[in-house]
Order: C-alpha cells, then sequence, then structure tokens
C-alpha cells in the first residue's frame, strides 16, 4: 500500500508523524470543526528538559480525553504566550511536515501514544527520527491537575501528576 495514504497504528501518515490513534468514526480531534481520522506524533522529542510552566497558575487546561489536547494548549498558550521557554508553547510552535498546528496531548492522547510505543520508535528511527528518551521520567501532557502540578506519563507506562516547576520530554501530536 501507498506509505503516502497509510494510516494505520504506527504508519507515517503523509510526512506528517507516526499514527498514534485511529478515530472509530470520523470526529473533530482540534477543535477547528473539520472531522479527523487520527493523530500522528512527531518522529522527534521537541526536548529532552522543559518544563510544564513558568509559574505556579491554575490555567483551567483540564482535558484529559482524546480531542482535549489542542483545546488545552491554546488555553496554555493563551496564558503563557507564545513561545518555545515551556512544553505547551514549544508543541504549539512545532512546525514539522510542514504544518503549524501541533500541539501538546492531553493525558489519554499521550496514553495512546503510549499504547503504540514499540511500534511509533521504529517507524521514527526508520524515518530519521527519535526513539523515546528512556533516561528521562515522564513526558508532558497538557492536562493541568490544579496550580502546582499537572499529568506526566512515566517511561514505566503508568500517569502521574508531577510538578510543573520539574523538566520532562515533549513530543507533540496534530490530528489528520
Amino acid at each position: 500500500r501507498d506509505a503516502q495514504e497509510s494510516r494505520g497504528l504506527g504508519d507515517v501518515y503523509k510526512r506528517q508523524g507516526v499514527v498514534i490513534y485511529i478515530a472509530p468514526t470520523p470526529t473533530d480531534l482540534n477543535g477547528d470543526g473539520i472531522e479527523n481520522f487520527g493523530l500522528v506524533c512527531s518522529i522527534d522529542d521537541l526536548s529532552a528538559s522543559i518544563r510544564w510552566s513558568s509559574d505556579e497558575r491554575t490555567t483551567d487546561a483540564l482535558g484529559e480525553i482524546v480531542g482535549t489536547g489542542k483545546n488545552n494548549t491554546d488555553i496554555i498558550t493563551g496564558i503563557y504566550g507564545n513561545n518555545t521557554t515551556y512544553a505547551a508553547g514549544l508543541a504549539n510552535a512545532y512546525t514539522g511536515g510542514g504544518y503549524s498546528d501541533w500541539f501538546l496531548p492531553s493525558i489519554k492522547e499521550l496514553q495512546h501514544m503510549y499504547n503504540n510505543k514499540d511500534i511509533i520508535e521504529t517507524t521514527a528511527l526508520l524515518n530519521g527520527g527519535s526513539a523515546f528518551t528512556p533516561s528521562q521520567c515522564c513526558y508532558w501532557s497538557s492536562t493541568e491537575f490544579d496550580s502546582n502540578g499537572a499529568w506526566v506519563m512515566t517511561n514505566l507506562d503508568f500517569q502521574i501528576v508531577s510538578s510543573k516547576n520539574y523538566t520532562y520530554d515533549v513530543r507533540a501530536v496534530r490530528a489528520f
């Protein structure tokens, strides 16, 4: 099958990224009013050491389910601005594959990435990307817990709340 049109889990979809989630039926996964087929993640980590935010204020970026990461990212960047000094700003600024609509995944979107971690790593490496960083504890999600913490996925494949001041990895996501 044509790799450019492929969109199975772990496939590279139109040079946009690696497929991490296929929607059961087309649905709006990024809030733009257009139905999407799923989500892809970047083939590389964007950072191995970045904070969730620079201060401890509540953002109300509380979306946990698939389809809420983009809204969370928009809320966070609306508060902290469009700069790359924090996790959501870095994901929002990413332009991999020539696209500018990347975002920091919600905790459930990040869970889908981890559910398919082995195949995503293999595909990323075969396409010039990187494996998930095993030495770092965690990857940031866009899902806030409270003014002090946000949800992360650990390299042991479980979710915890961590201080927003800690530094972790970021891998961006976009809908296709």
